[in-house]
Protein backbone atom coordinates (compact mmCIF):
# COMPACT_ATOMS: atom_id res chain seq x y z
CA UNK A 1 0.00 0.00 0.00
CA UNK A 2 2.43 2.53 0.71
CA UNK A 3 4.98 1.52 -2.41
CA UNK A 4 1.22 2.01 -4.47
CA UNK A 5 0.97 5.68 -2.42
CA UNK A 6 4.34 6.49 -3.35
CA UNK A 7 3.63 5.50 -7.05
CA UNK A 8 0.95 8.05 -6.85
CA UNK A 9 2.69 10.88 -5.24
CA UNK A 10 5.42 10.17 -8.30
CA UNK A 11 3.13 10.38 -10.82
CA UNK A 12 1.60 13.76 -9.67
CA UNK A 13 4.54 15.55 -9.70
CA UNK A 14 6.59 13.71 -12.47
CA UNK A 15 3.40 13.23 -15.13
CA UNK A 16 2.39 10.00 -16.43
CA UNK A 17 3.39 7.00 -15.43
CA UNK A 18 6.20 6.74 -18.81
CA UNK A 19 8.10 9.78 -17.31
CA UNK A 20 8.44 7.68 -13.62
CA UNK A 21 9.97 4.92 -14.28
CA UNK A 22 13.53 6.02 -14.38
CA UNK A 23 13.21 8.00 -11.31
CA UNK A 24 11.49 4.54 -9.84
CA UNK A 25 14.74 2.88 -10.59
CA UNK A 26 16.70 5.49 -8.61
CA UNK A 27 14.29 5.36 -5.84
CA UNK A 28 13.69 1.47 -6.00
CA UNK A 29 16.77 1.09 -3.59
CA UNK A 30 15.15 2.65 -0.73
CA UNK A 31 12.23 1.64 2.15
CA UNK A 32 9.30 3.99 0.87
CA UNK A 33 9.23 5.94 4.29
CA UNK A 34 12.77 7.06 3.28
CA UNK A 35 11.84 7.42 -0.40
CA UNK A 36 9.78 10.09 0.50
CA UNK A 37 11.81 11.58 2.91
CA UNK A 38 14.82 12.19 0.82
CA UNK A 39 17.23 10.26 2.82
CA UNK A 40 19.80 8.03 1.24
CA UNK A 41 21.25 4.50 2.04
CA UNK A 42 23.45 2.20 0.63
CA UNK A 43 22.12 -1.33 -0.51
CA UNK A 44 22.47 -4.09 1.40
CA UNK A 45 24.92 -5.91 -0.65
CA UNK A 46 28.82 -6.11 -0.82
CA UNK A 47 30.77 -5.81 -4.08
CA UNK A 48 33.67 -7.74 -4.19
CA UNK A 49 36.16 -7.44 -7.28
CA UNK A 50 39.22 -10.32 -7.64
CA UNK A 51 41.70 -7.83 -8.82
CA UNK A 52 44.39 -10.90 -10.16
CA UNK A 53 41.57 -12.08 -12.12
CA UNK A 54 40.46 -8.47 -13.20
CA UNK A 55 36.46 -9.69 -12.89
CA UNK A 56 33.71 -8.98 -10.50
CA UNK A 57 32.33 -11.38 -8.20
CA UNK A 58 28.65 -11.74 -6.94
CA UNK A 59 27.60 -9.56 -4.69
CA UNK A 60 27.35 -10.56 -0.99
CA UNK A 61 23.64 -9.88 0.45
CA UNK A 62 24.23 -8.01 4.15
CA UNK A 63 21.93 -7.74 6.77
CA UNK A 64 23.10 -3.95 7.47
CA UNK A 65 23.99 -1.18 5.31
CA UNK A 66 27.65 -0.83 4.59
CA UNK A 67 29.35 2.45 5.89
CA UNK A 68 32.96 1.81 6.88
CA UNK A 69 34.99 -2.10 6.45
CA UNK A 70 38.78 -3.33 7.05
CA UNK A 71 40.29 -6.14 5.95
CA UNK A 72 42.13 -8.48 8.77
CA UNK A 73 45.78 -7.85 8.32
CA UNK A 74 45.70 -11.95 9.50
CA UNK A 75 43.28 -13.23 6.88
CA UNK A 76 42.88 -12.74 3.53
CA UNK A 77 39.11 -12.91 2.89
CA UNK A 78 38.39 -11.89 6.33
CA UNK A 79 36.91 -8.29 7.19
CA UNK A 80 35.04 -6.10 9.30
CA UNK A 81 31.82 -3.97 8.47
CA UNK A 82 30.50 -1.21 10.04
CA UNK A 83 26.90 0.49 9.57
CA UNK A 84 25.75 3.89 10.35
CA UNK A 85 23.54 3.04 12.92
CA UNK A 86 26.76 1.19 14.92
CA UNK A 87 26.63 -2.39 13.69
CA UNK A 88 29.36 -4.14 13.86
CA UNK A 89 30.29 -7.69 11.68
CA UNK A 90 33.08 -9.81 11.03
CA UNK A 91 32.42 -12.27 7.98
CA UNK A 92 34.63 -14.05 5.13
CA UNK A 93 33.80 -12.28 1.64
CA UNK A 94 33.87 -15.74 0.32
CA UNK A 95 31.89 -17.63 2.57
CA UNK A 96 29.53 -14.68 2.84
CA UNK A 97 27.53 -13.86 5.88
CA UNK A 98 26.88 -17.38 6.67
CA UNK A 99 30.13 -16.95 8.36
CA UNK A 100 30.07 -14.61 10.47
CA UNK A 101 32.24 -14.79 13.82
CA UNK A 102 30.51 -11.45 15.71
CA UNK A 103 27.47 -8.81 15.18
CA UNK A 104 27.65 -6.68 17.50
CA UNK A 105 25.67 -3.00 18.35
CA UNK A 106 28.57 -0.99 18.79
CA UNK A 107 27.03 2.63 19.79
CA UNK A 108 25.15 3.39 22.19
CA UNK A 109 22.31 6.55 22.93
CA UNK A 110 21.51 6.65 18.97
CA UNK A 111 25.23 7.60 17.94
CA UNK A 112 26.67 7.11 14.50
CA UNK A 113 29.80 4.99 13.58
CA UNK A 114 31.81 7.36 11.98
CA UNK A 115 35.45 5.55 12.44
CA UNK A 116 36.91 1.79 12.20
CA UNK A 117 40.36 0.36 12.23
CA UNK A 118 41.91 -2.90 12.69
CA UNK A 119 45.28 -3.45 15.04
CA UNK A 120 48.05 -4.82 13.13
CA UNK A 121 48.07 -7.72 15.37
CA UNK A 122 44.37 -8.75 14.06
CA UNK A 123 43.52 -8.51 18.05
CA UNK A 124 41.74 -5.42 18.50
CA UNK A 125 39.06 -3.75 16.49
CA UNK A 126 38.27 -0.19 17.21
CA UNK A 127 35.12 1.71 16.44
CA UNK A 128 34.48 5.25 16.93
CA UNK A 129 31.11 7.11 16.62
CA UNK A 130 29.80 11.04 17.07
CA UNK A 131 29.63 11.13 20.47
CA UNK A 132 33.53 11.16 21.08
CA UNK A 133 33.87 7.42 22.69
CA UNK A 134 36.05 5.03 20.45
CA UNK A 135 34.65 1.52 21.71
CA UNK A 136 37.39 -1.30 21.26
CA UNK A 137 36.72 -5.18 21.09
CA UNK A 138 39.96 -7.71 21.57
CA UNK A 139 40.33 -11.21 22.08
CA UNK A 140 41.45 -10.98 25.61
CA UNK A 141 42.12 -8.99 28.35
CA UNK A 142 46.06 -8.74 27.42
CA UNK A 143 45.90 -8.86 24.23
CA UNK A 144 48.51 -6.73 21.87
CA UNK A 145 48.34 -3.95 19.59
CA UNK A 146 51.28 -4.09 17.67
CA UNK A 147 52.98 -7.26 17.94
CA UNK A 148 56.59 -5.68 16.96
CA UNK A 149 55.79 -2.38 19.36
CA UNK A 150 59.18 -0.60 20.67
CA UNK A 151 59.05 1.06 24.10
CA UNK A 152 58.21 5.23 23.99
CA UNK A 153 60.95 7.44 24.04
CA UNK A 154 61.03 9.95 26.49
CA UNK A 155 63.06 13.62 26.86
CA UNK A 156 65.84 12.60 29.10
CA UNK A 157 65.05 13.55 32.49
CA UNK A 158 66.57 16.85 34.29
CA UNK A 159 68.61 16.42 37.61
CA UNK A 160 68.04 18.24 40.36
CA UNK A 161 71.27 20.46 41.06
CA UNK A 162 72.26 20.19 44.46
CA UNK A 163 72.19 23.22 46.69
CA UNK A 164 75.68 24.86 47.74
CA UNK A 165 76.33 27.32 50.52
CA UNK A 166 77.69 30.54 50.10
CA UNK A 167 79.88 30.47 52.38
CA UNK A 168 81.10 26.98 51.18
CA UNK A 169 84.92 27.12 49.63
CA UNK A 170 85.40 23.75 49.04
CA UNK A 171 82.50 23.21 46.30
CA UNK A 172 83.34 22.66 42.93
CA UNK A 173 81.76 25.73 41.09
CA UNK A 174 81.94 23.43 37.61
CA UNK A 175 79.79 20.69 38.92
CA UNK A 176 76.84 23.36 38.09
CA UNK A 177 76.14 23.74 34.56
CA UNK A 178 76.15 26.79 32.42
CA UNK A 179 72.72 26.93 30.67
CA UNK A 180 72.88 28.50 27.28
CA UNK A 181 72.13 31.74 26.60
CA UNK A 182 71.84 33.88 23.54
CA UNK A 183 73.45 36.59 25.51
CA UNK A 184 77.30 37.28 26.29
CA UNK A 185 79.02 36.55 28.89
CA UNK A 186 81.25 38.87 30.97
CA UNK A 187 84.52 36.40 29.81
CA UNK A 188 84.02 36.92 26.28
CA UNK A 189 86.28 39.02 24.64
CA UNK A 190 85.30 41.71 21.92
CA UNK A 191 86.28 40.62 18.72
CA UNK A 192 88.99 43.89 17.82
CA UNK A 193 90.92 42.24 20.68
CA UNK A 194 91.05 38.75 18.79
CA UNK A 195 93.22 37.23 16.53
CA UNK A 196 92.91 33.66 15.52
CA UNK A 197 96.68 32.06 15.05
CA UNK A 198 96.69 29.26 13.41
CA UNK A 199 99.79 26.18 13.97
CA UNK A 200 100.74 25.33 9.94
CA UNK A 201 102.53 21.73 9.54
CA UNK A 202 106.71 22.49 9.82
CA UNK A 203 108.35 21.20 6.49
CA UNK A 204 109.89 17.89 6.60
CA UNK A 205 113.64 17.99 7.09
CA UNK A 206 115.66 17.21 4.42
CA UNK A 207 117.33 14.43 5.87
CA UNK A 208 114.37 12.80 6.61
CA UNK A 209 113.84 13.24 2.50
CA UNK A 210 116.65 12.10 1.44
CA UNK A 211 116.54 8.79 3.01
CA UNK A 212 113.25 8.25 1.97
CA UNK A 213 111.99 4.62 -0.27
CA UNK A 214 109.10 5.07 -2.10
CA UNK A 215 106.63 2.29 -2.38
CA UNK A 216 103.65 3.24 -4.80
CA UNK A 217 102.47 6.82 -3.27
CA UNK A 218 103.58 5.70 0.50
CA UNK A 219 107.53 7.11 1.24
CA UNK A 220 109.17 5.01 4.40
CA UNK A 221 111.83 6.68 6.09
CA UNK A 222 113.61 5.47 9.12
CA UNK A 223 113.56 7.85 12.38
CA UNK A 224 115.61 9.84 13.04
CA UNK A 225 118.26 9.22 16.26
CA UNK A 226 117.53 13.16 17.68
CA UNK A 227 113.44 13.04 17.31
CA UNK A 228 111.33 11.55 20.24
CA UNK A 229 108.54 9.21 18.99
CA UNK A 230 105.65 10.72 17.57
CA UNK A 231 107.27 14.16 17.48
CA UNK A 232 106.32 16.53 14.39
Amino acid sequence: MVARKELDLLHRIWGPERHIKKKWQILHRKSPMEALSGAMVPDRFLTVYDLRMNRKMSPVPLSLEPFLLKFMPAFSSRLALLSTMGQLIVFDAIAGPASAAMMEHVTANGAIGISLDISSSCQCIAVGDSTGYVHRFSISPDSVVNSFSRPTEFADPIIPIEPIAVDDLSAALSSIPMPVTPSKRLSDWPAELIKPRYRPTPPIPDDILESMRMVGTIGYAPKPANRRPNQV
